[in-house]
């Protein structure tokens, strides 16, 4: 029981911070300790000449498993005592240390494809990489205790000095773990029933406010590739980590043109947020996109909006199909017979110069983010995820 109270301490991200620094600086002093000792048993002139391959194979799975994790965990220290304030927010990217070095300190320093659309797999690499060292630390723990039942005394202290530190370990890993899902799994919400709730098919996730760009940008700016540029993207998770809404009306919006998939944002409050992540977006009674319901292509313009209270913004991604573009707001709609009269029927309508767009049907929203605005959520912090994303 009190593991498991520790276990959920540890979501909150202060907690979870501090116990894998504490488990990691415990790493780096316990490997040292089993340096040590299999050093001795291989300066042993009676192991060298009875089982020098267990003792030679045990320091190989041990150098491999931890010493890079040591060093990117020492790179990973010096870096936290770096000062966080962005000096110039003048500018759009202003970098306080060397991304890759950032990274390295995080074992994520590769570049994958797959990374642009999906940023989990930053994090999932990280973690596909400390289990592979568990699995190495695990595999000279079983050849010493093979090593020690078969030439009792020799590599009996490693083993038992092992089997204590590979628990210490594991919990570690379970913290990486955790520390995994808080972030990508995240539930802005308290009671198991509301974590239990239907969801609507093209609903992803949530994402907490204080881990978009905009916010994030505010401690630092380490990640932003493509800020200020002309990015293809249609990724959500790309957009909402890596772009600011707030800097869109000063790049140039590309154009909306026939079958066009775009992110799109759309402004609402949270229990009509919470009913499209349950429900979908309001249909009418012909199974098509309620009228009322209209897309904008940055954010600011959707905060100008006649909205009673911005408590949520929507991240979309949506399916244009044939679009049609309309001057003044009468014509903002499906229904009209000067639409249903053209050839091809338009499936998208943007309204000109607002830039806001209405999609005629449900499948045409292909899945969608939530973000609430005003979530004050204790559980995660950028800090905590710098290099992962």
């Amino acid at each position: 029981m009190s593991c498991c109270k520790y276990l959920n301490d540890c979501r909150r991200h202060e907690k979870r911070y501090s116990a894998l620094k504490i488990f990691y600086a415990v790493e780096l002093l316990t490997f040292i300790i089993r340096f040590i000792v299999i050093c001795i048993d291989l300066s042993n002139k009676t192991v060298r000449e009875t089982n020098a391959t267990f003792s030679a194979i045990i320091f190989i799975l041990e150098c491999i498993a931890s010493v890079p994790l040591i060093l990117s965990n020492l790179v990973y220290f010096c870096i936290s005592l770096c000062p966080r304030e962005v000096p110039d927010k003048h500018y759009l990217r202003t970098y306080l240390y060397p991304r890759t070095c950032l990274r390295f300190s995080m074992v994520t320093c590769f570049d994958c494809k797959c990374y642009h659309e999906h940023p989990a797999g930053i994090h999932l690499t990280r973690l596909a990489i400390l289990v592979v060292c568990f699995c190495m630390r695990f595999t000279a723990f079983i050849l010493g205790a093979l090593c020690a039942t078969k030439f009792n005394p020799i590599c009996v202290p490693y083993t038992v000095l092992s089997s204590v530190f590979l628990i210490l370990s594991l919990a570690a890993l379970l913290i990486e773990m955790l520390h995994f899902h808080v972030f990508w799994n995240f539930r802005p919400f308290n009671n198991e029933s509301d974590r239990l709730r239907q969801r609507a098919r093209g609903f992803l996730k949530y994402v907490p406010y204080n881990m978009i760009y905009t916010e994030r940008v505010k401690l630092f700016d380490i990640t932003s590739p493509e800020l200020g540029c002309q990015c293809d993207s249609t990724g959500l998770a790309h957009t909402i980590l890596y772009h600011s809404a707030t800097l869109l009306p000063k790049i140039p919006l590309p154009p909306v043109i026939d079958g066009k998939v775009i992110v799109a944002y759309h402004i609402t409050t949270n229990e009509l947020a919470i009913e499209i992540s349950k429900n979908g977006f309001p249909l009418d009674e012909h199974k098509a996109v309620a009228d009322y319901i209209y897309f904008t292509l940055n954010a600011p313009l959707a905060e100008a909006n006649d909205i009673p209270t911005r408590e949520a913004i929507i991240y979309v991604r949506l399916c244009l199909d044939h679009v049609l573009q309309v001057s003044n707001e009468t014509e903002f709609y499906f229904n009209l017979e000067i639409h249903k009269k053209k050839t091809p029927e338009p499936k998208a309508l943007e309204l000109m110069p607002e830039r806001r767009i209405k999609v005629k049907f449900p499948r045409q929203i292909e899945n969608w983010i939530i973000v609430f605005l005003k979530d004050e959520n204790k559980d995660i912090h950028p800090i905590a995820y710098q290099g992962l994303i």
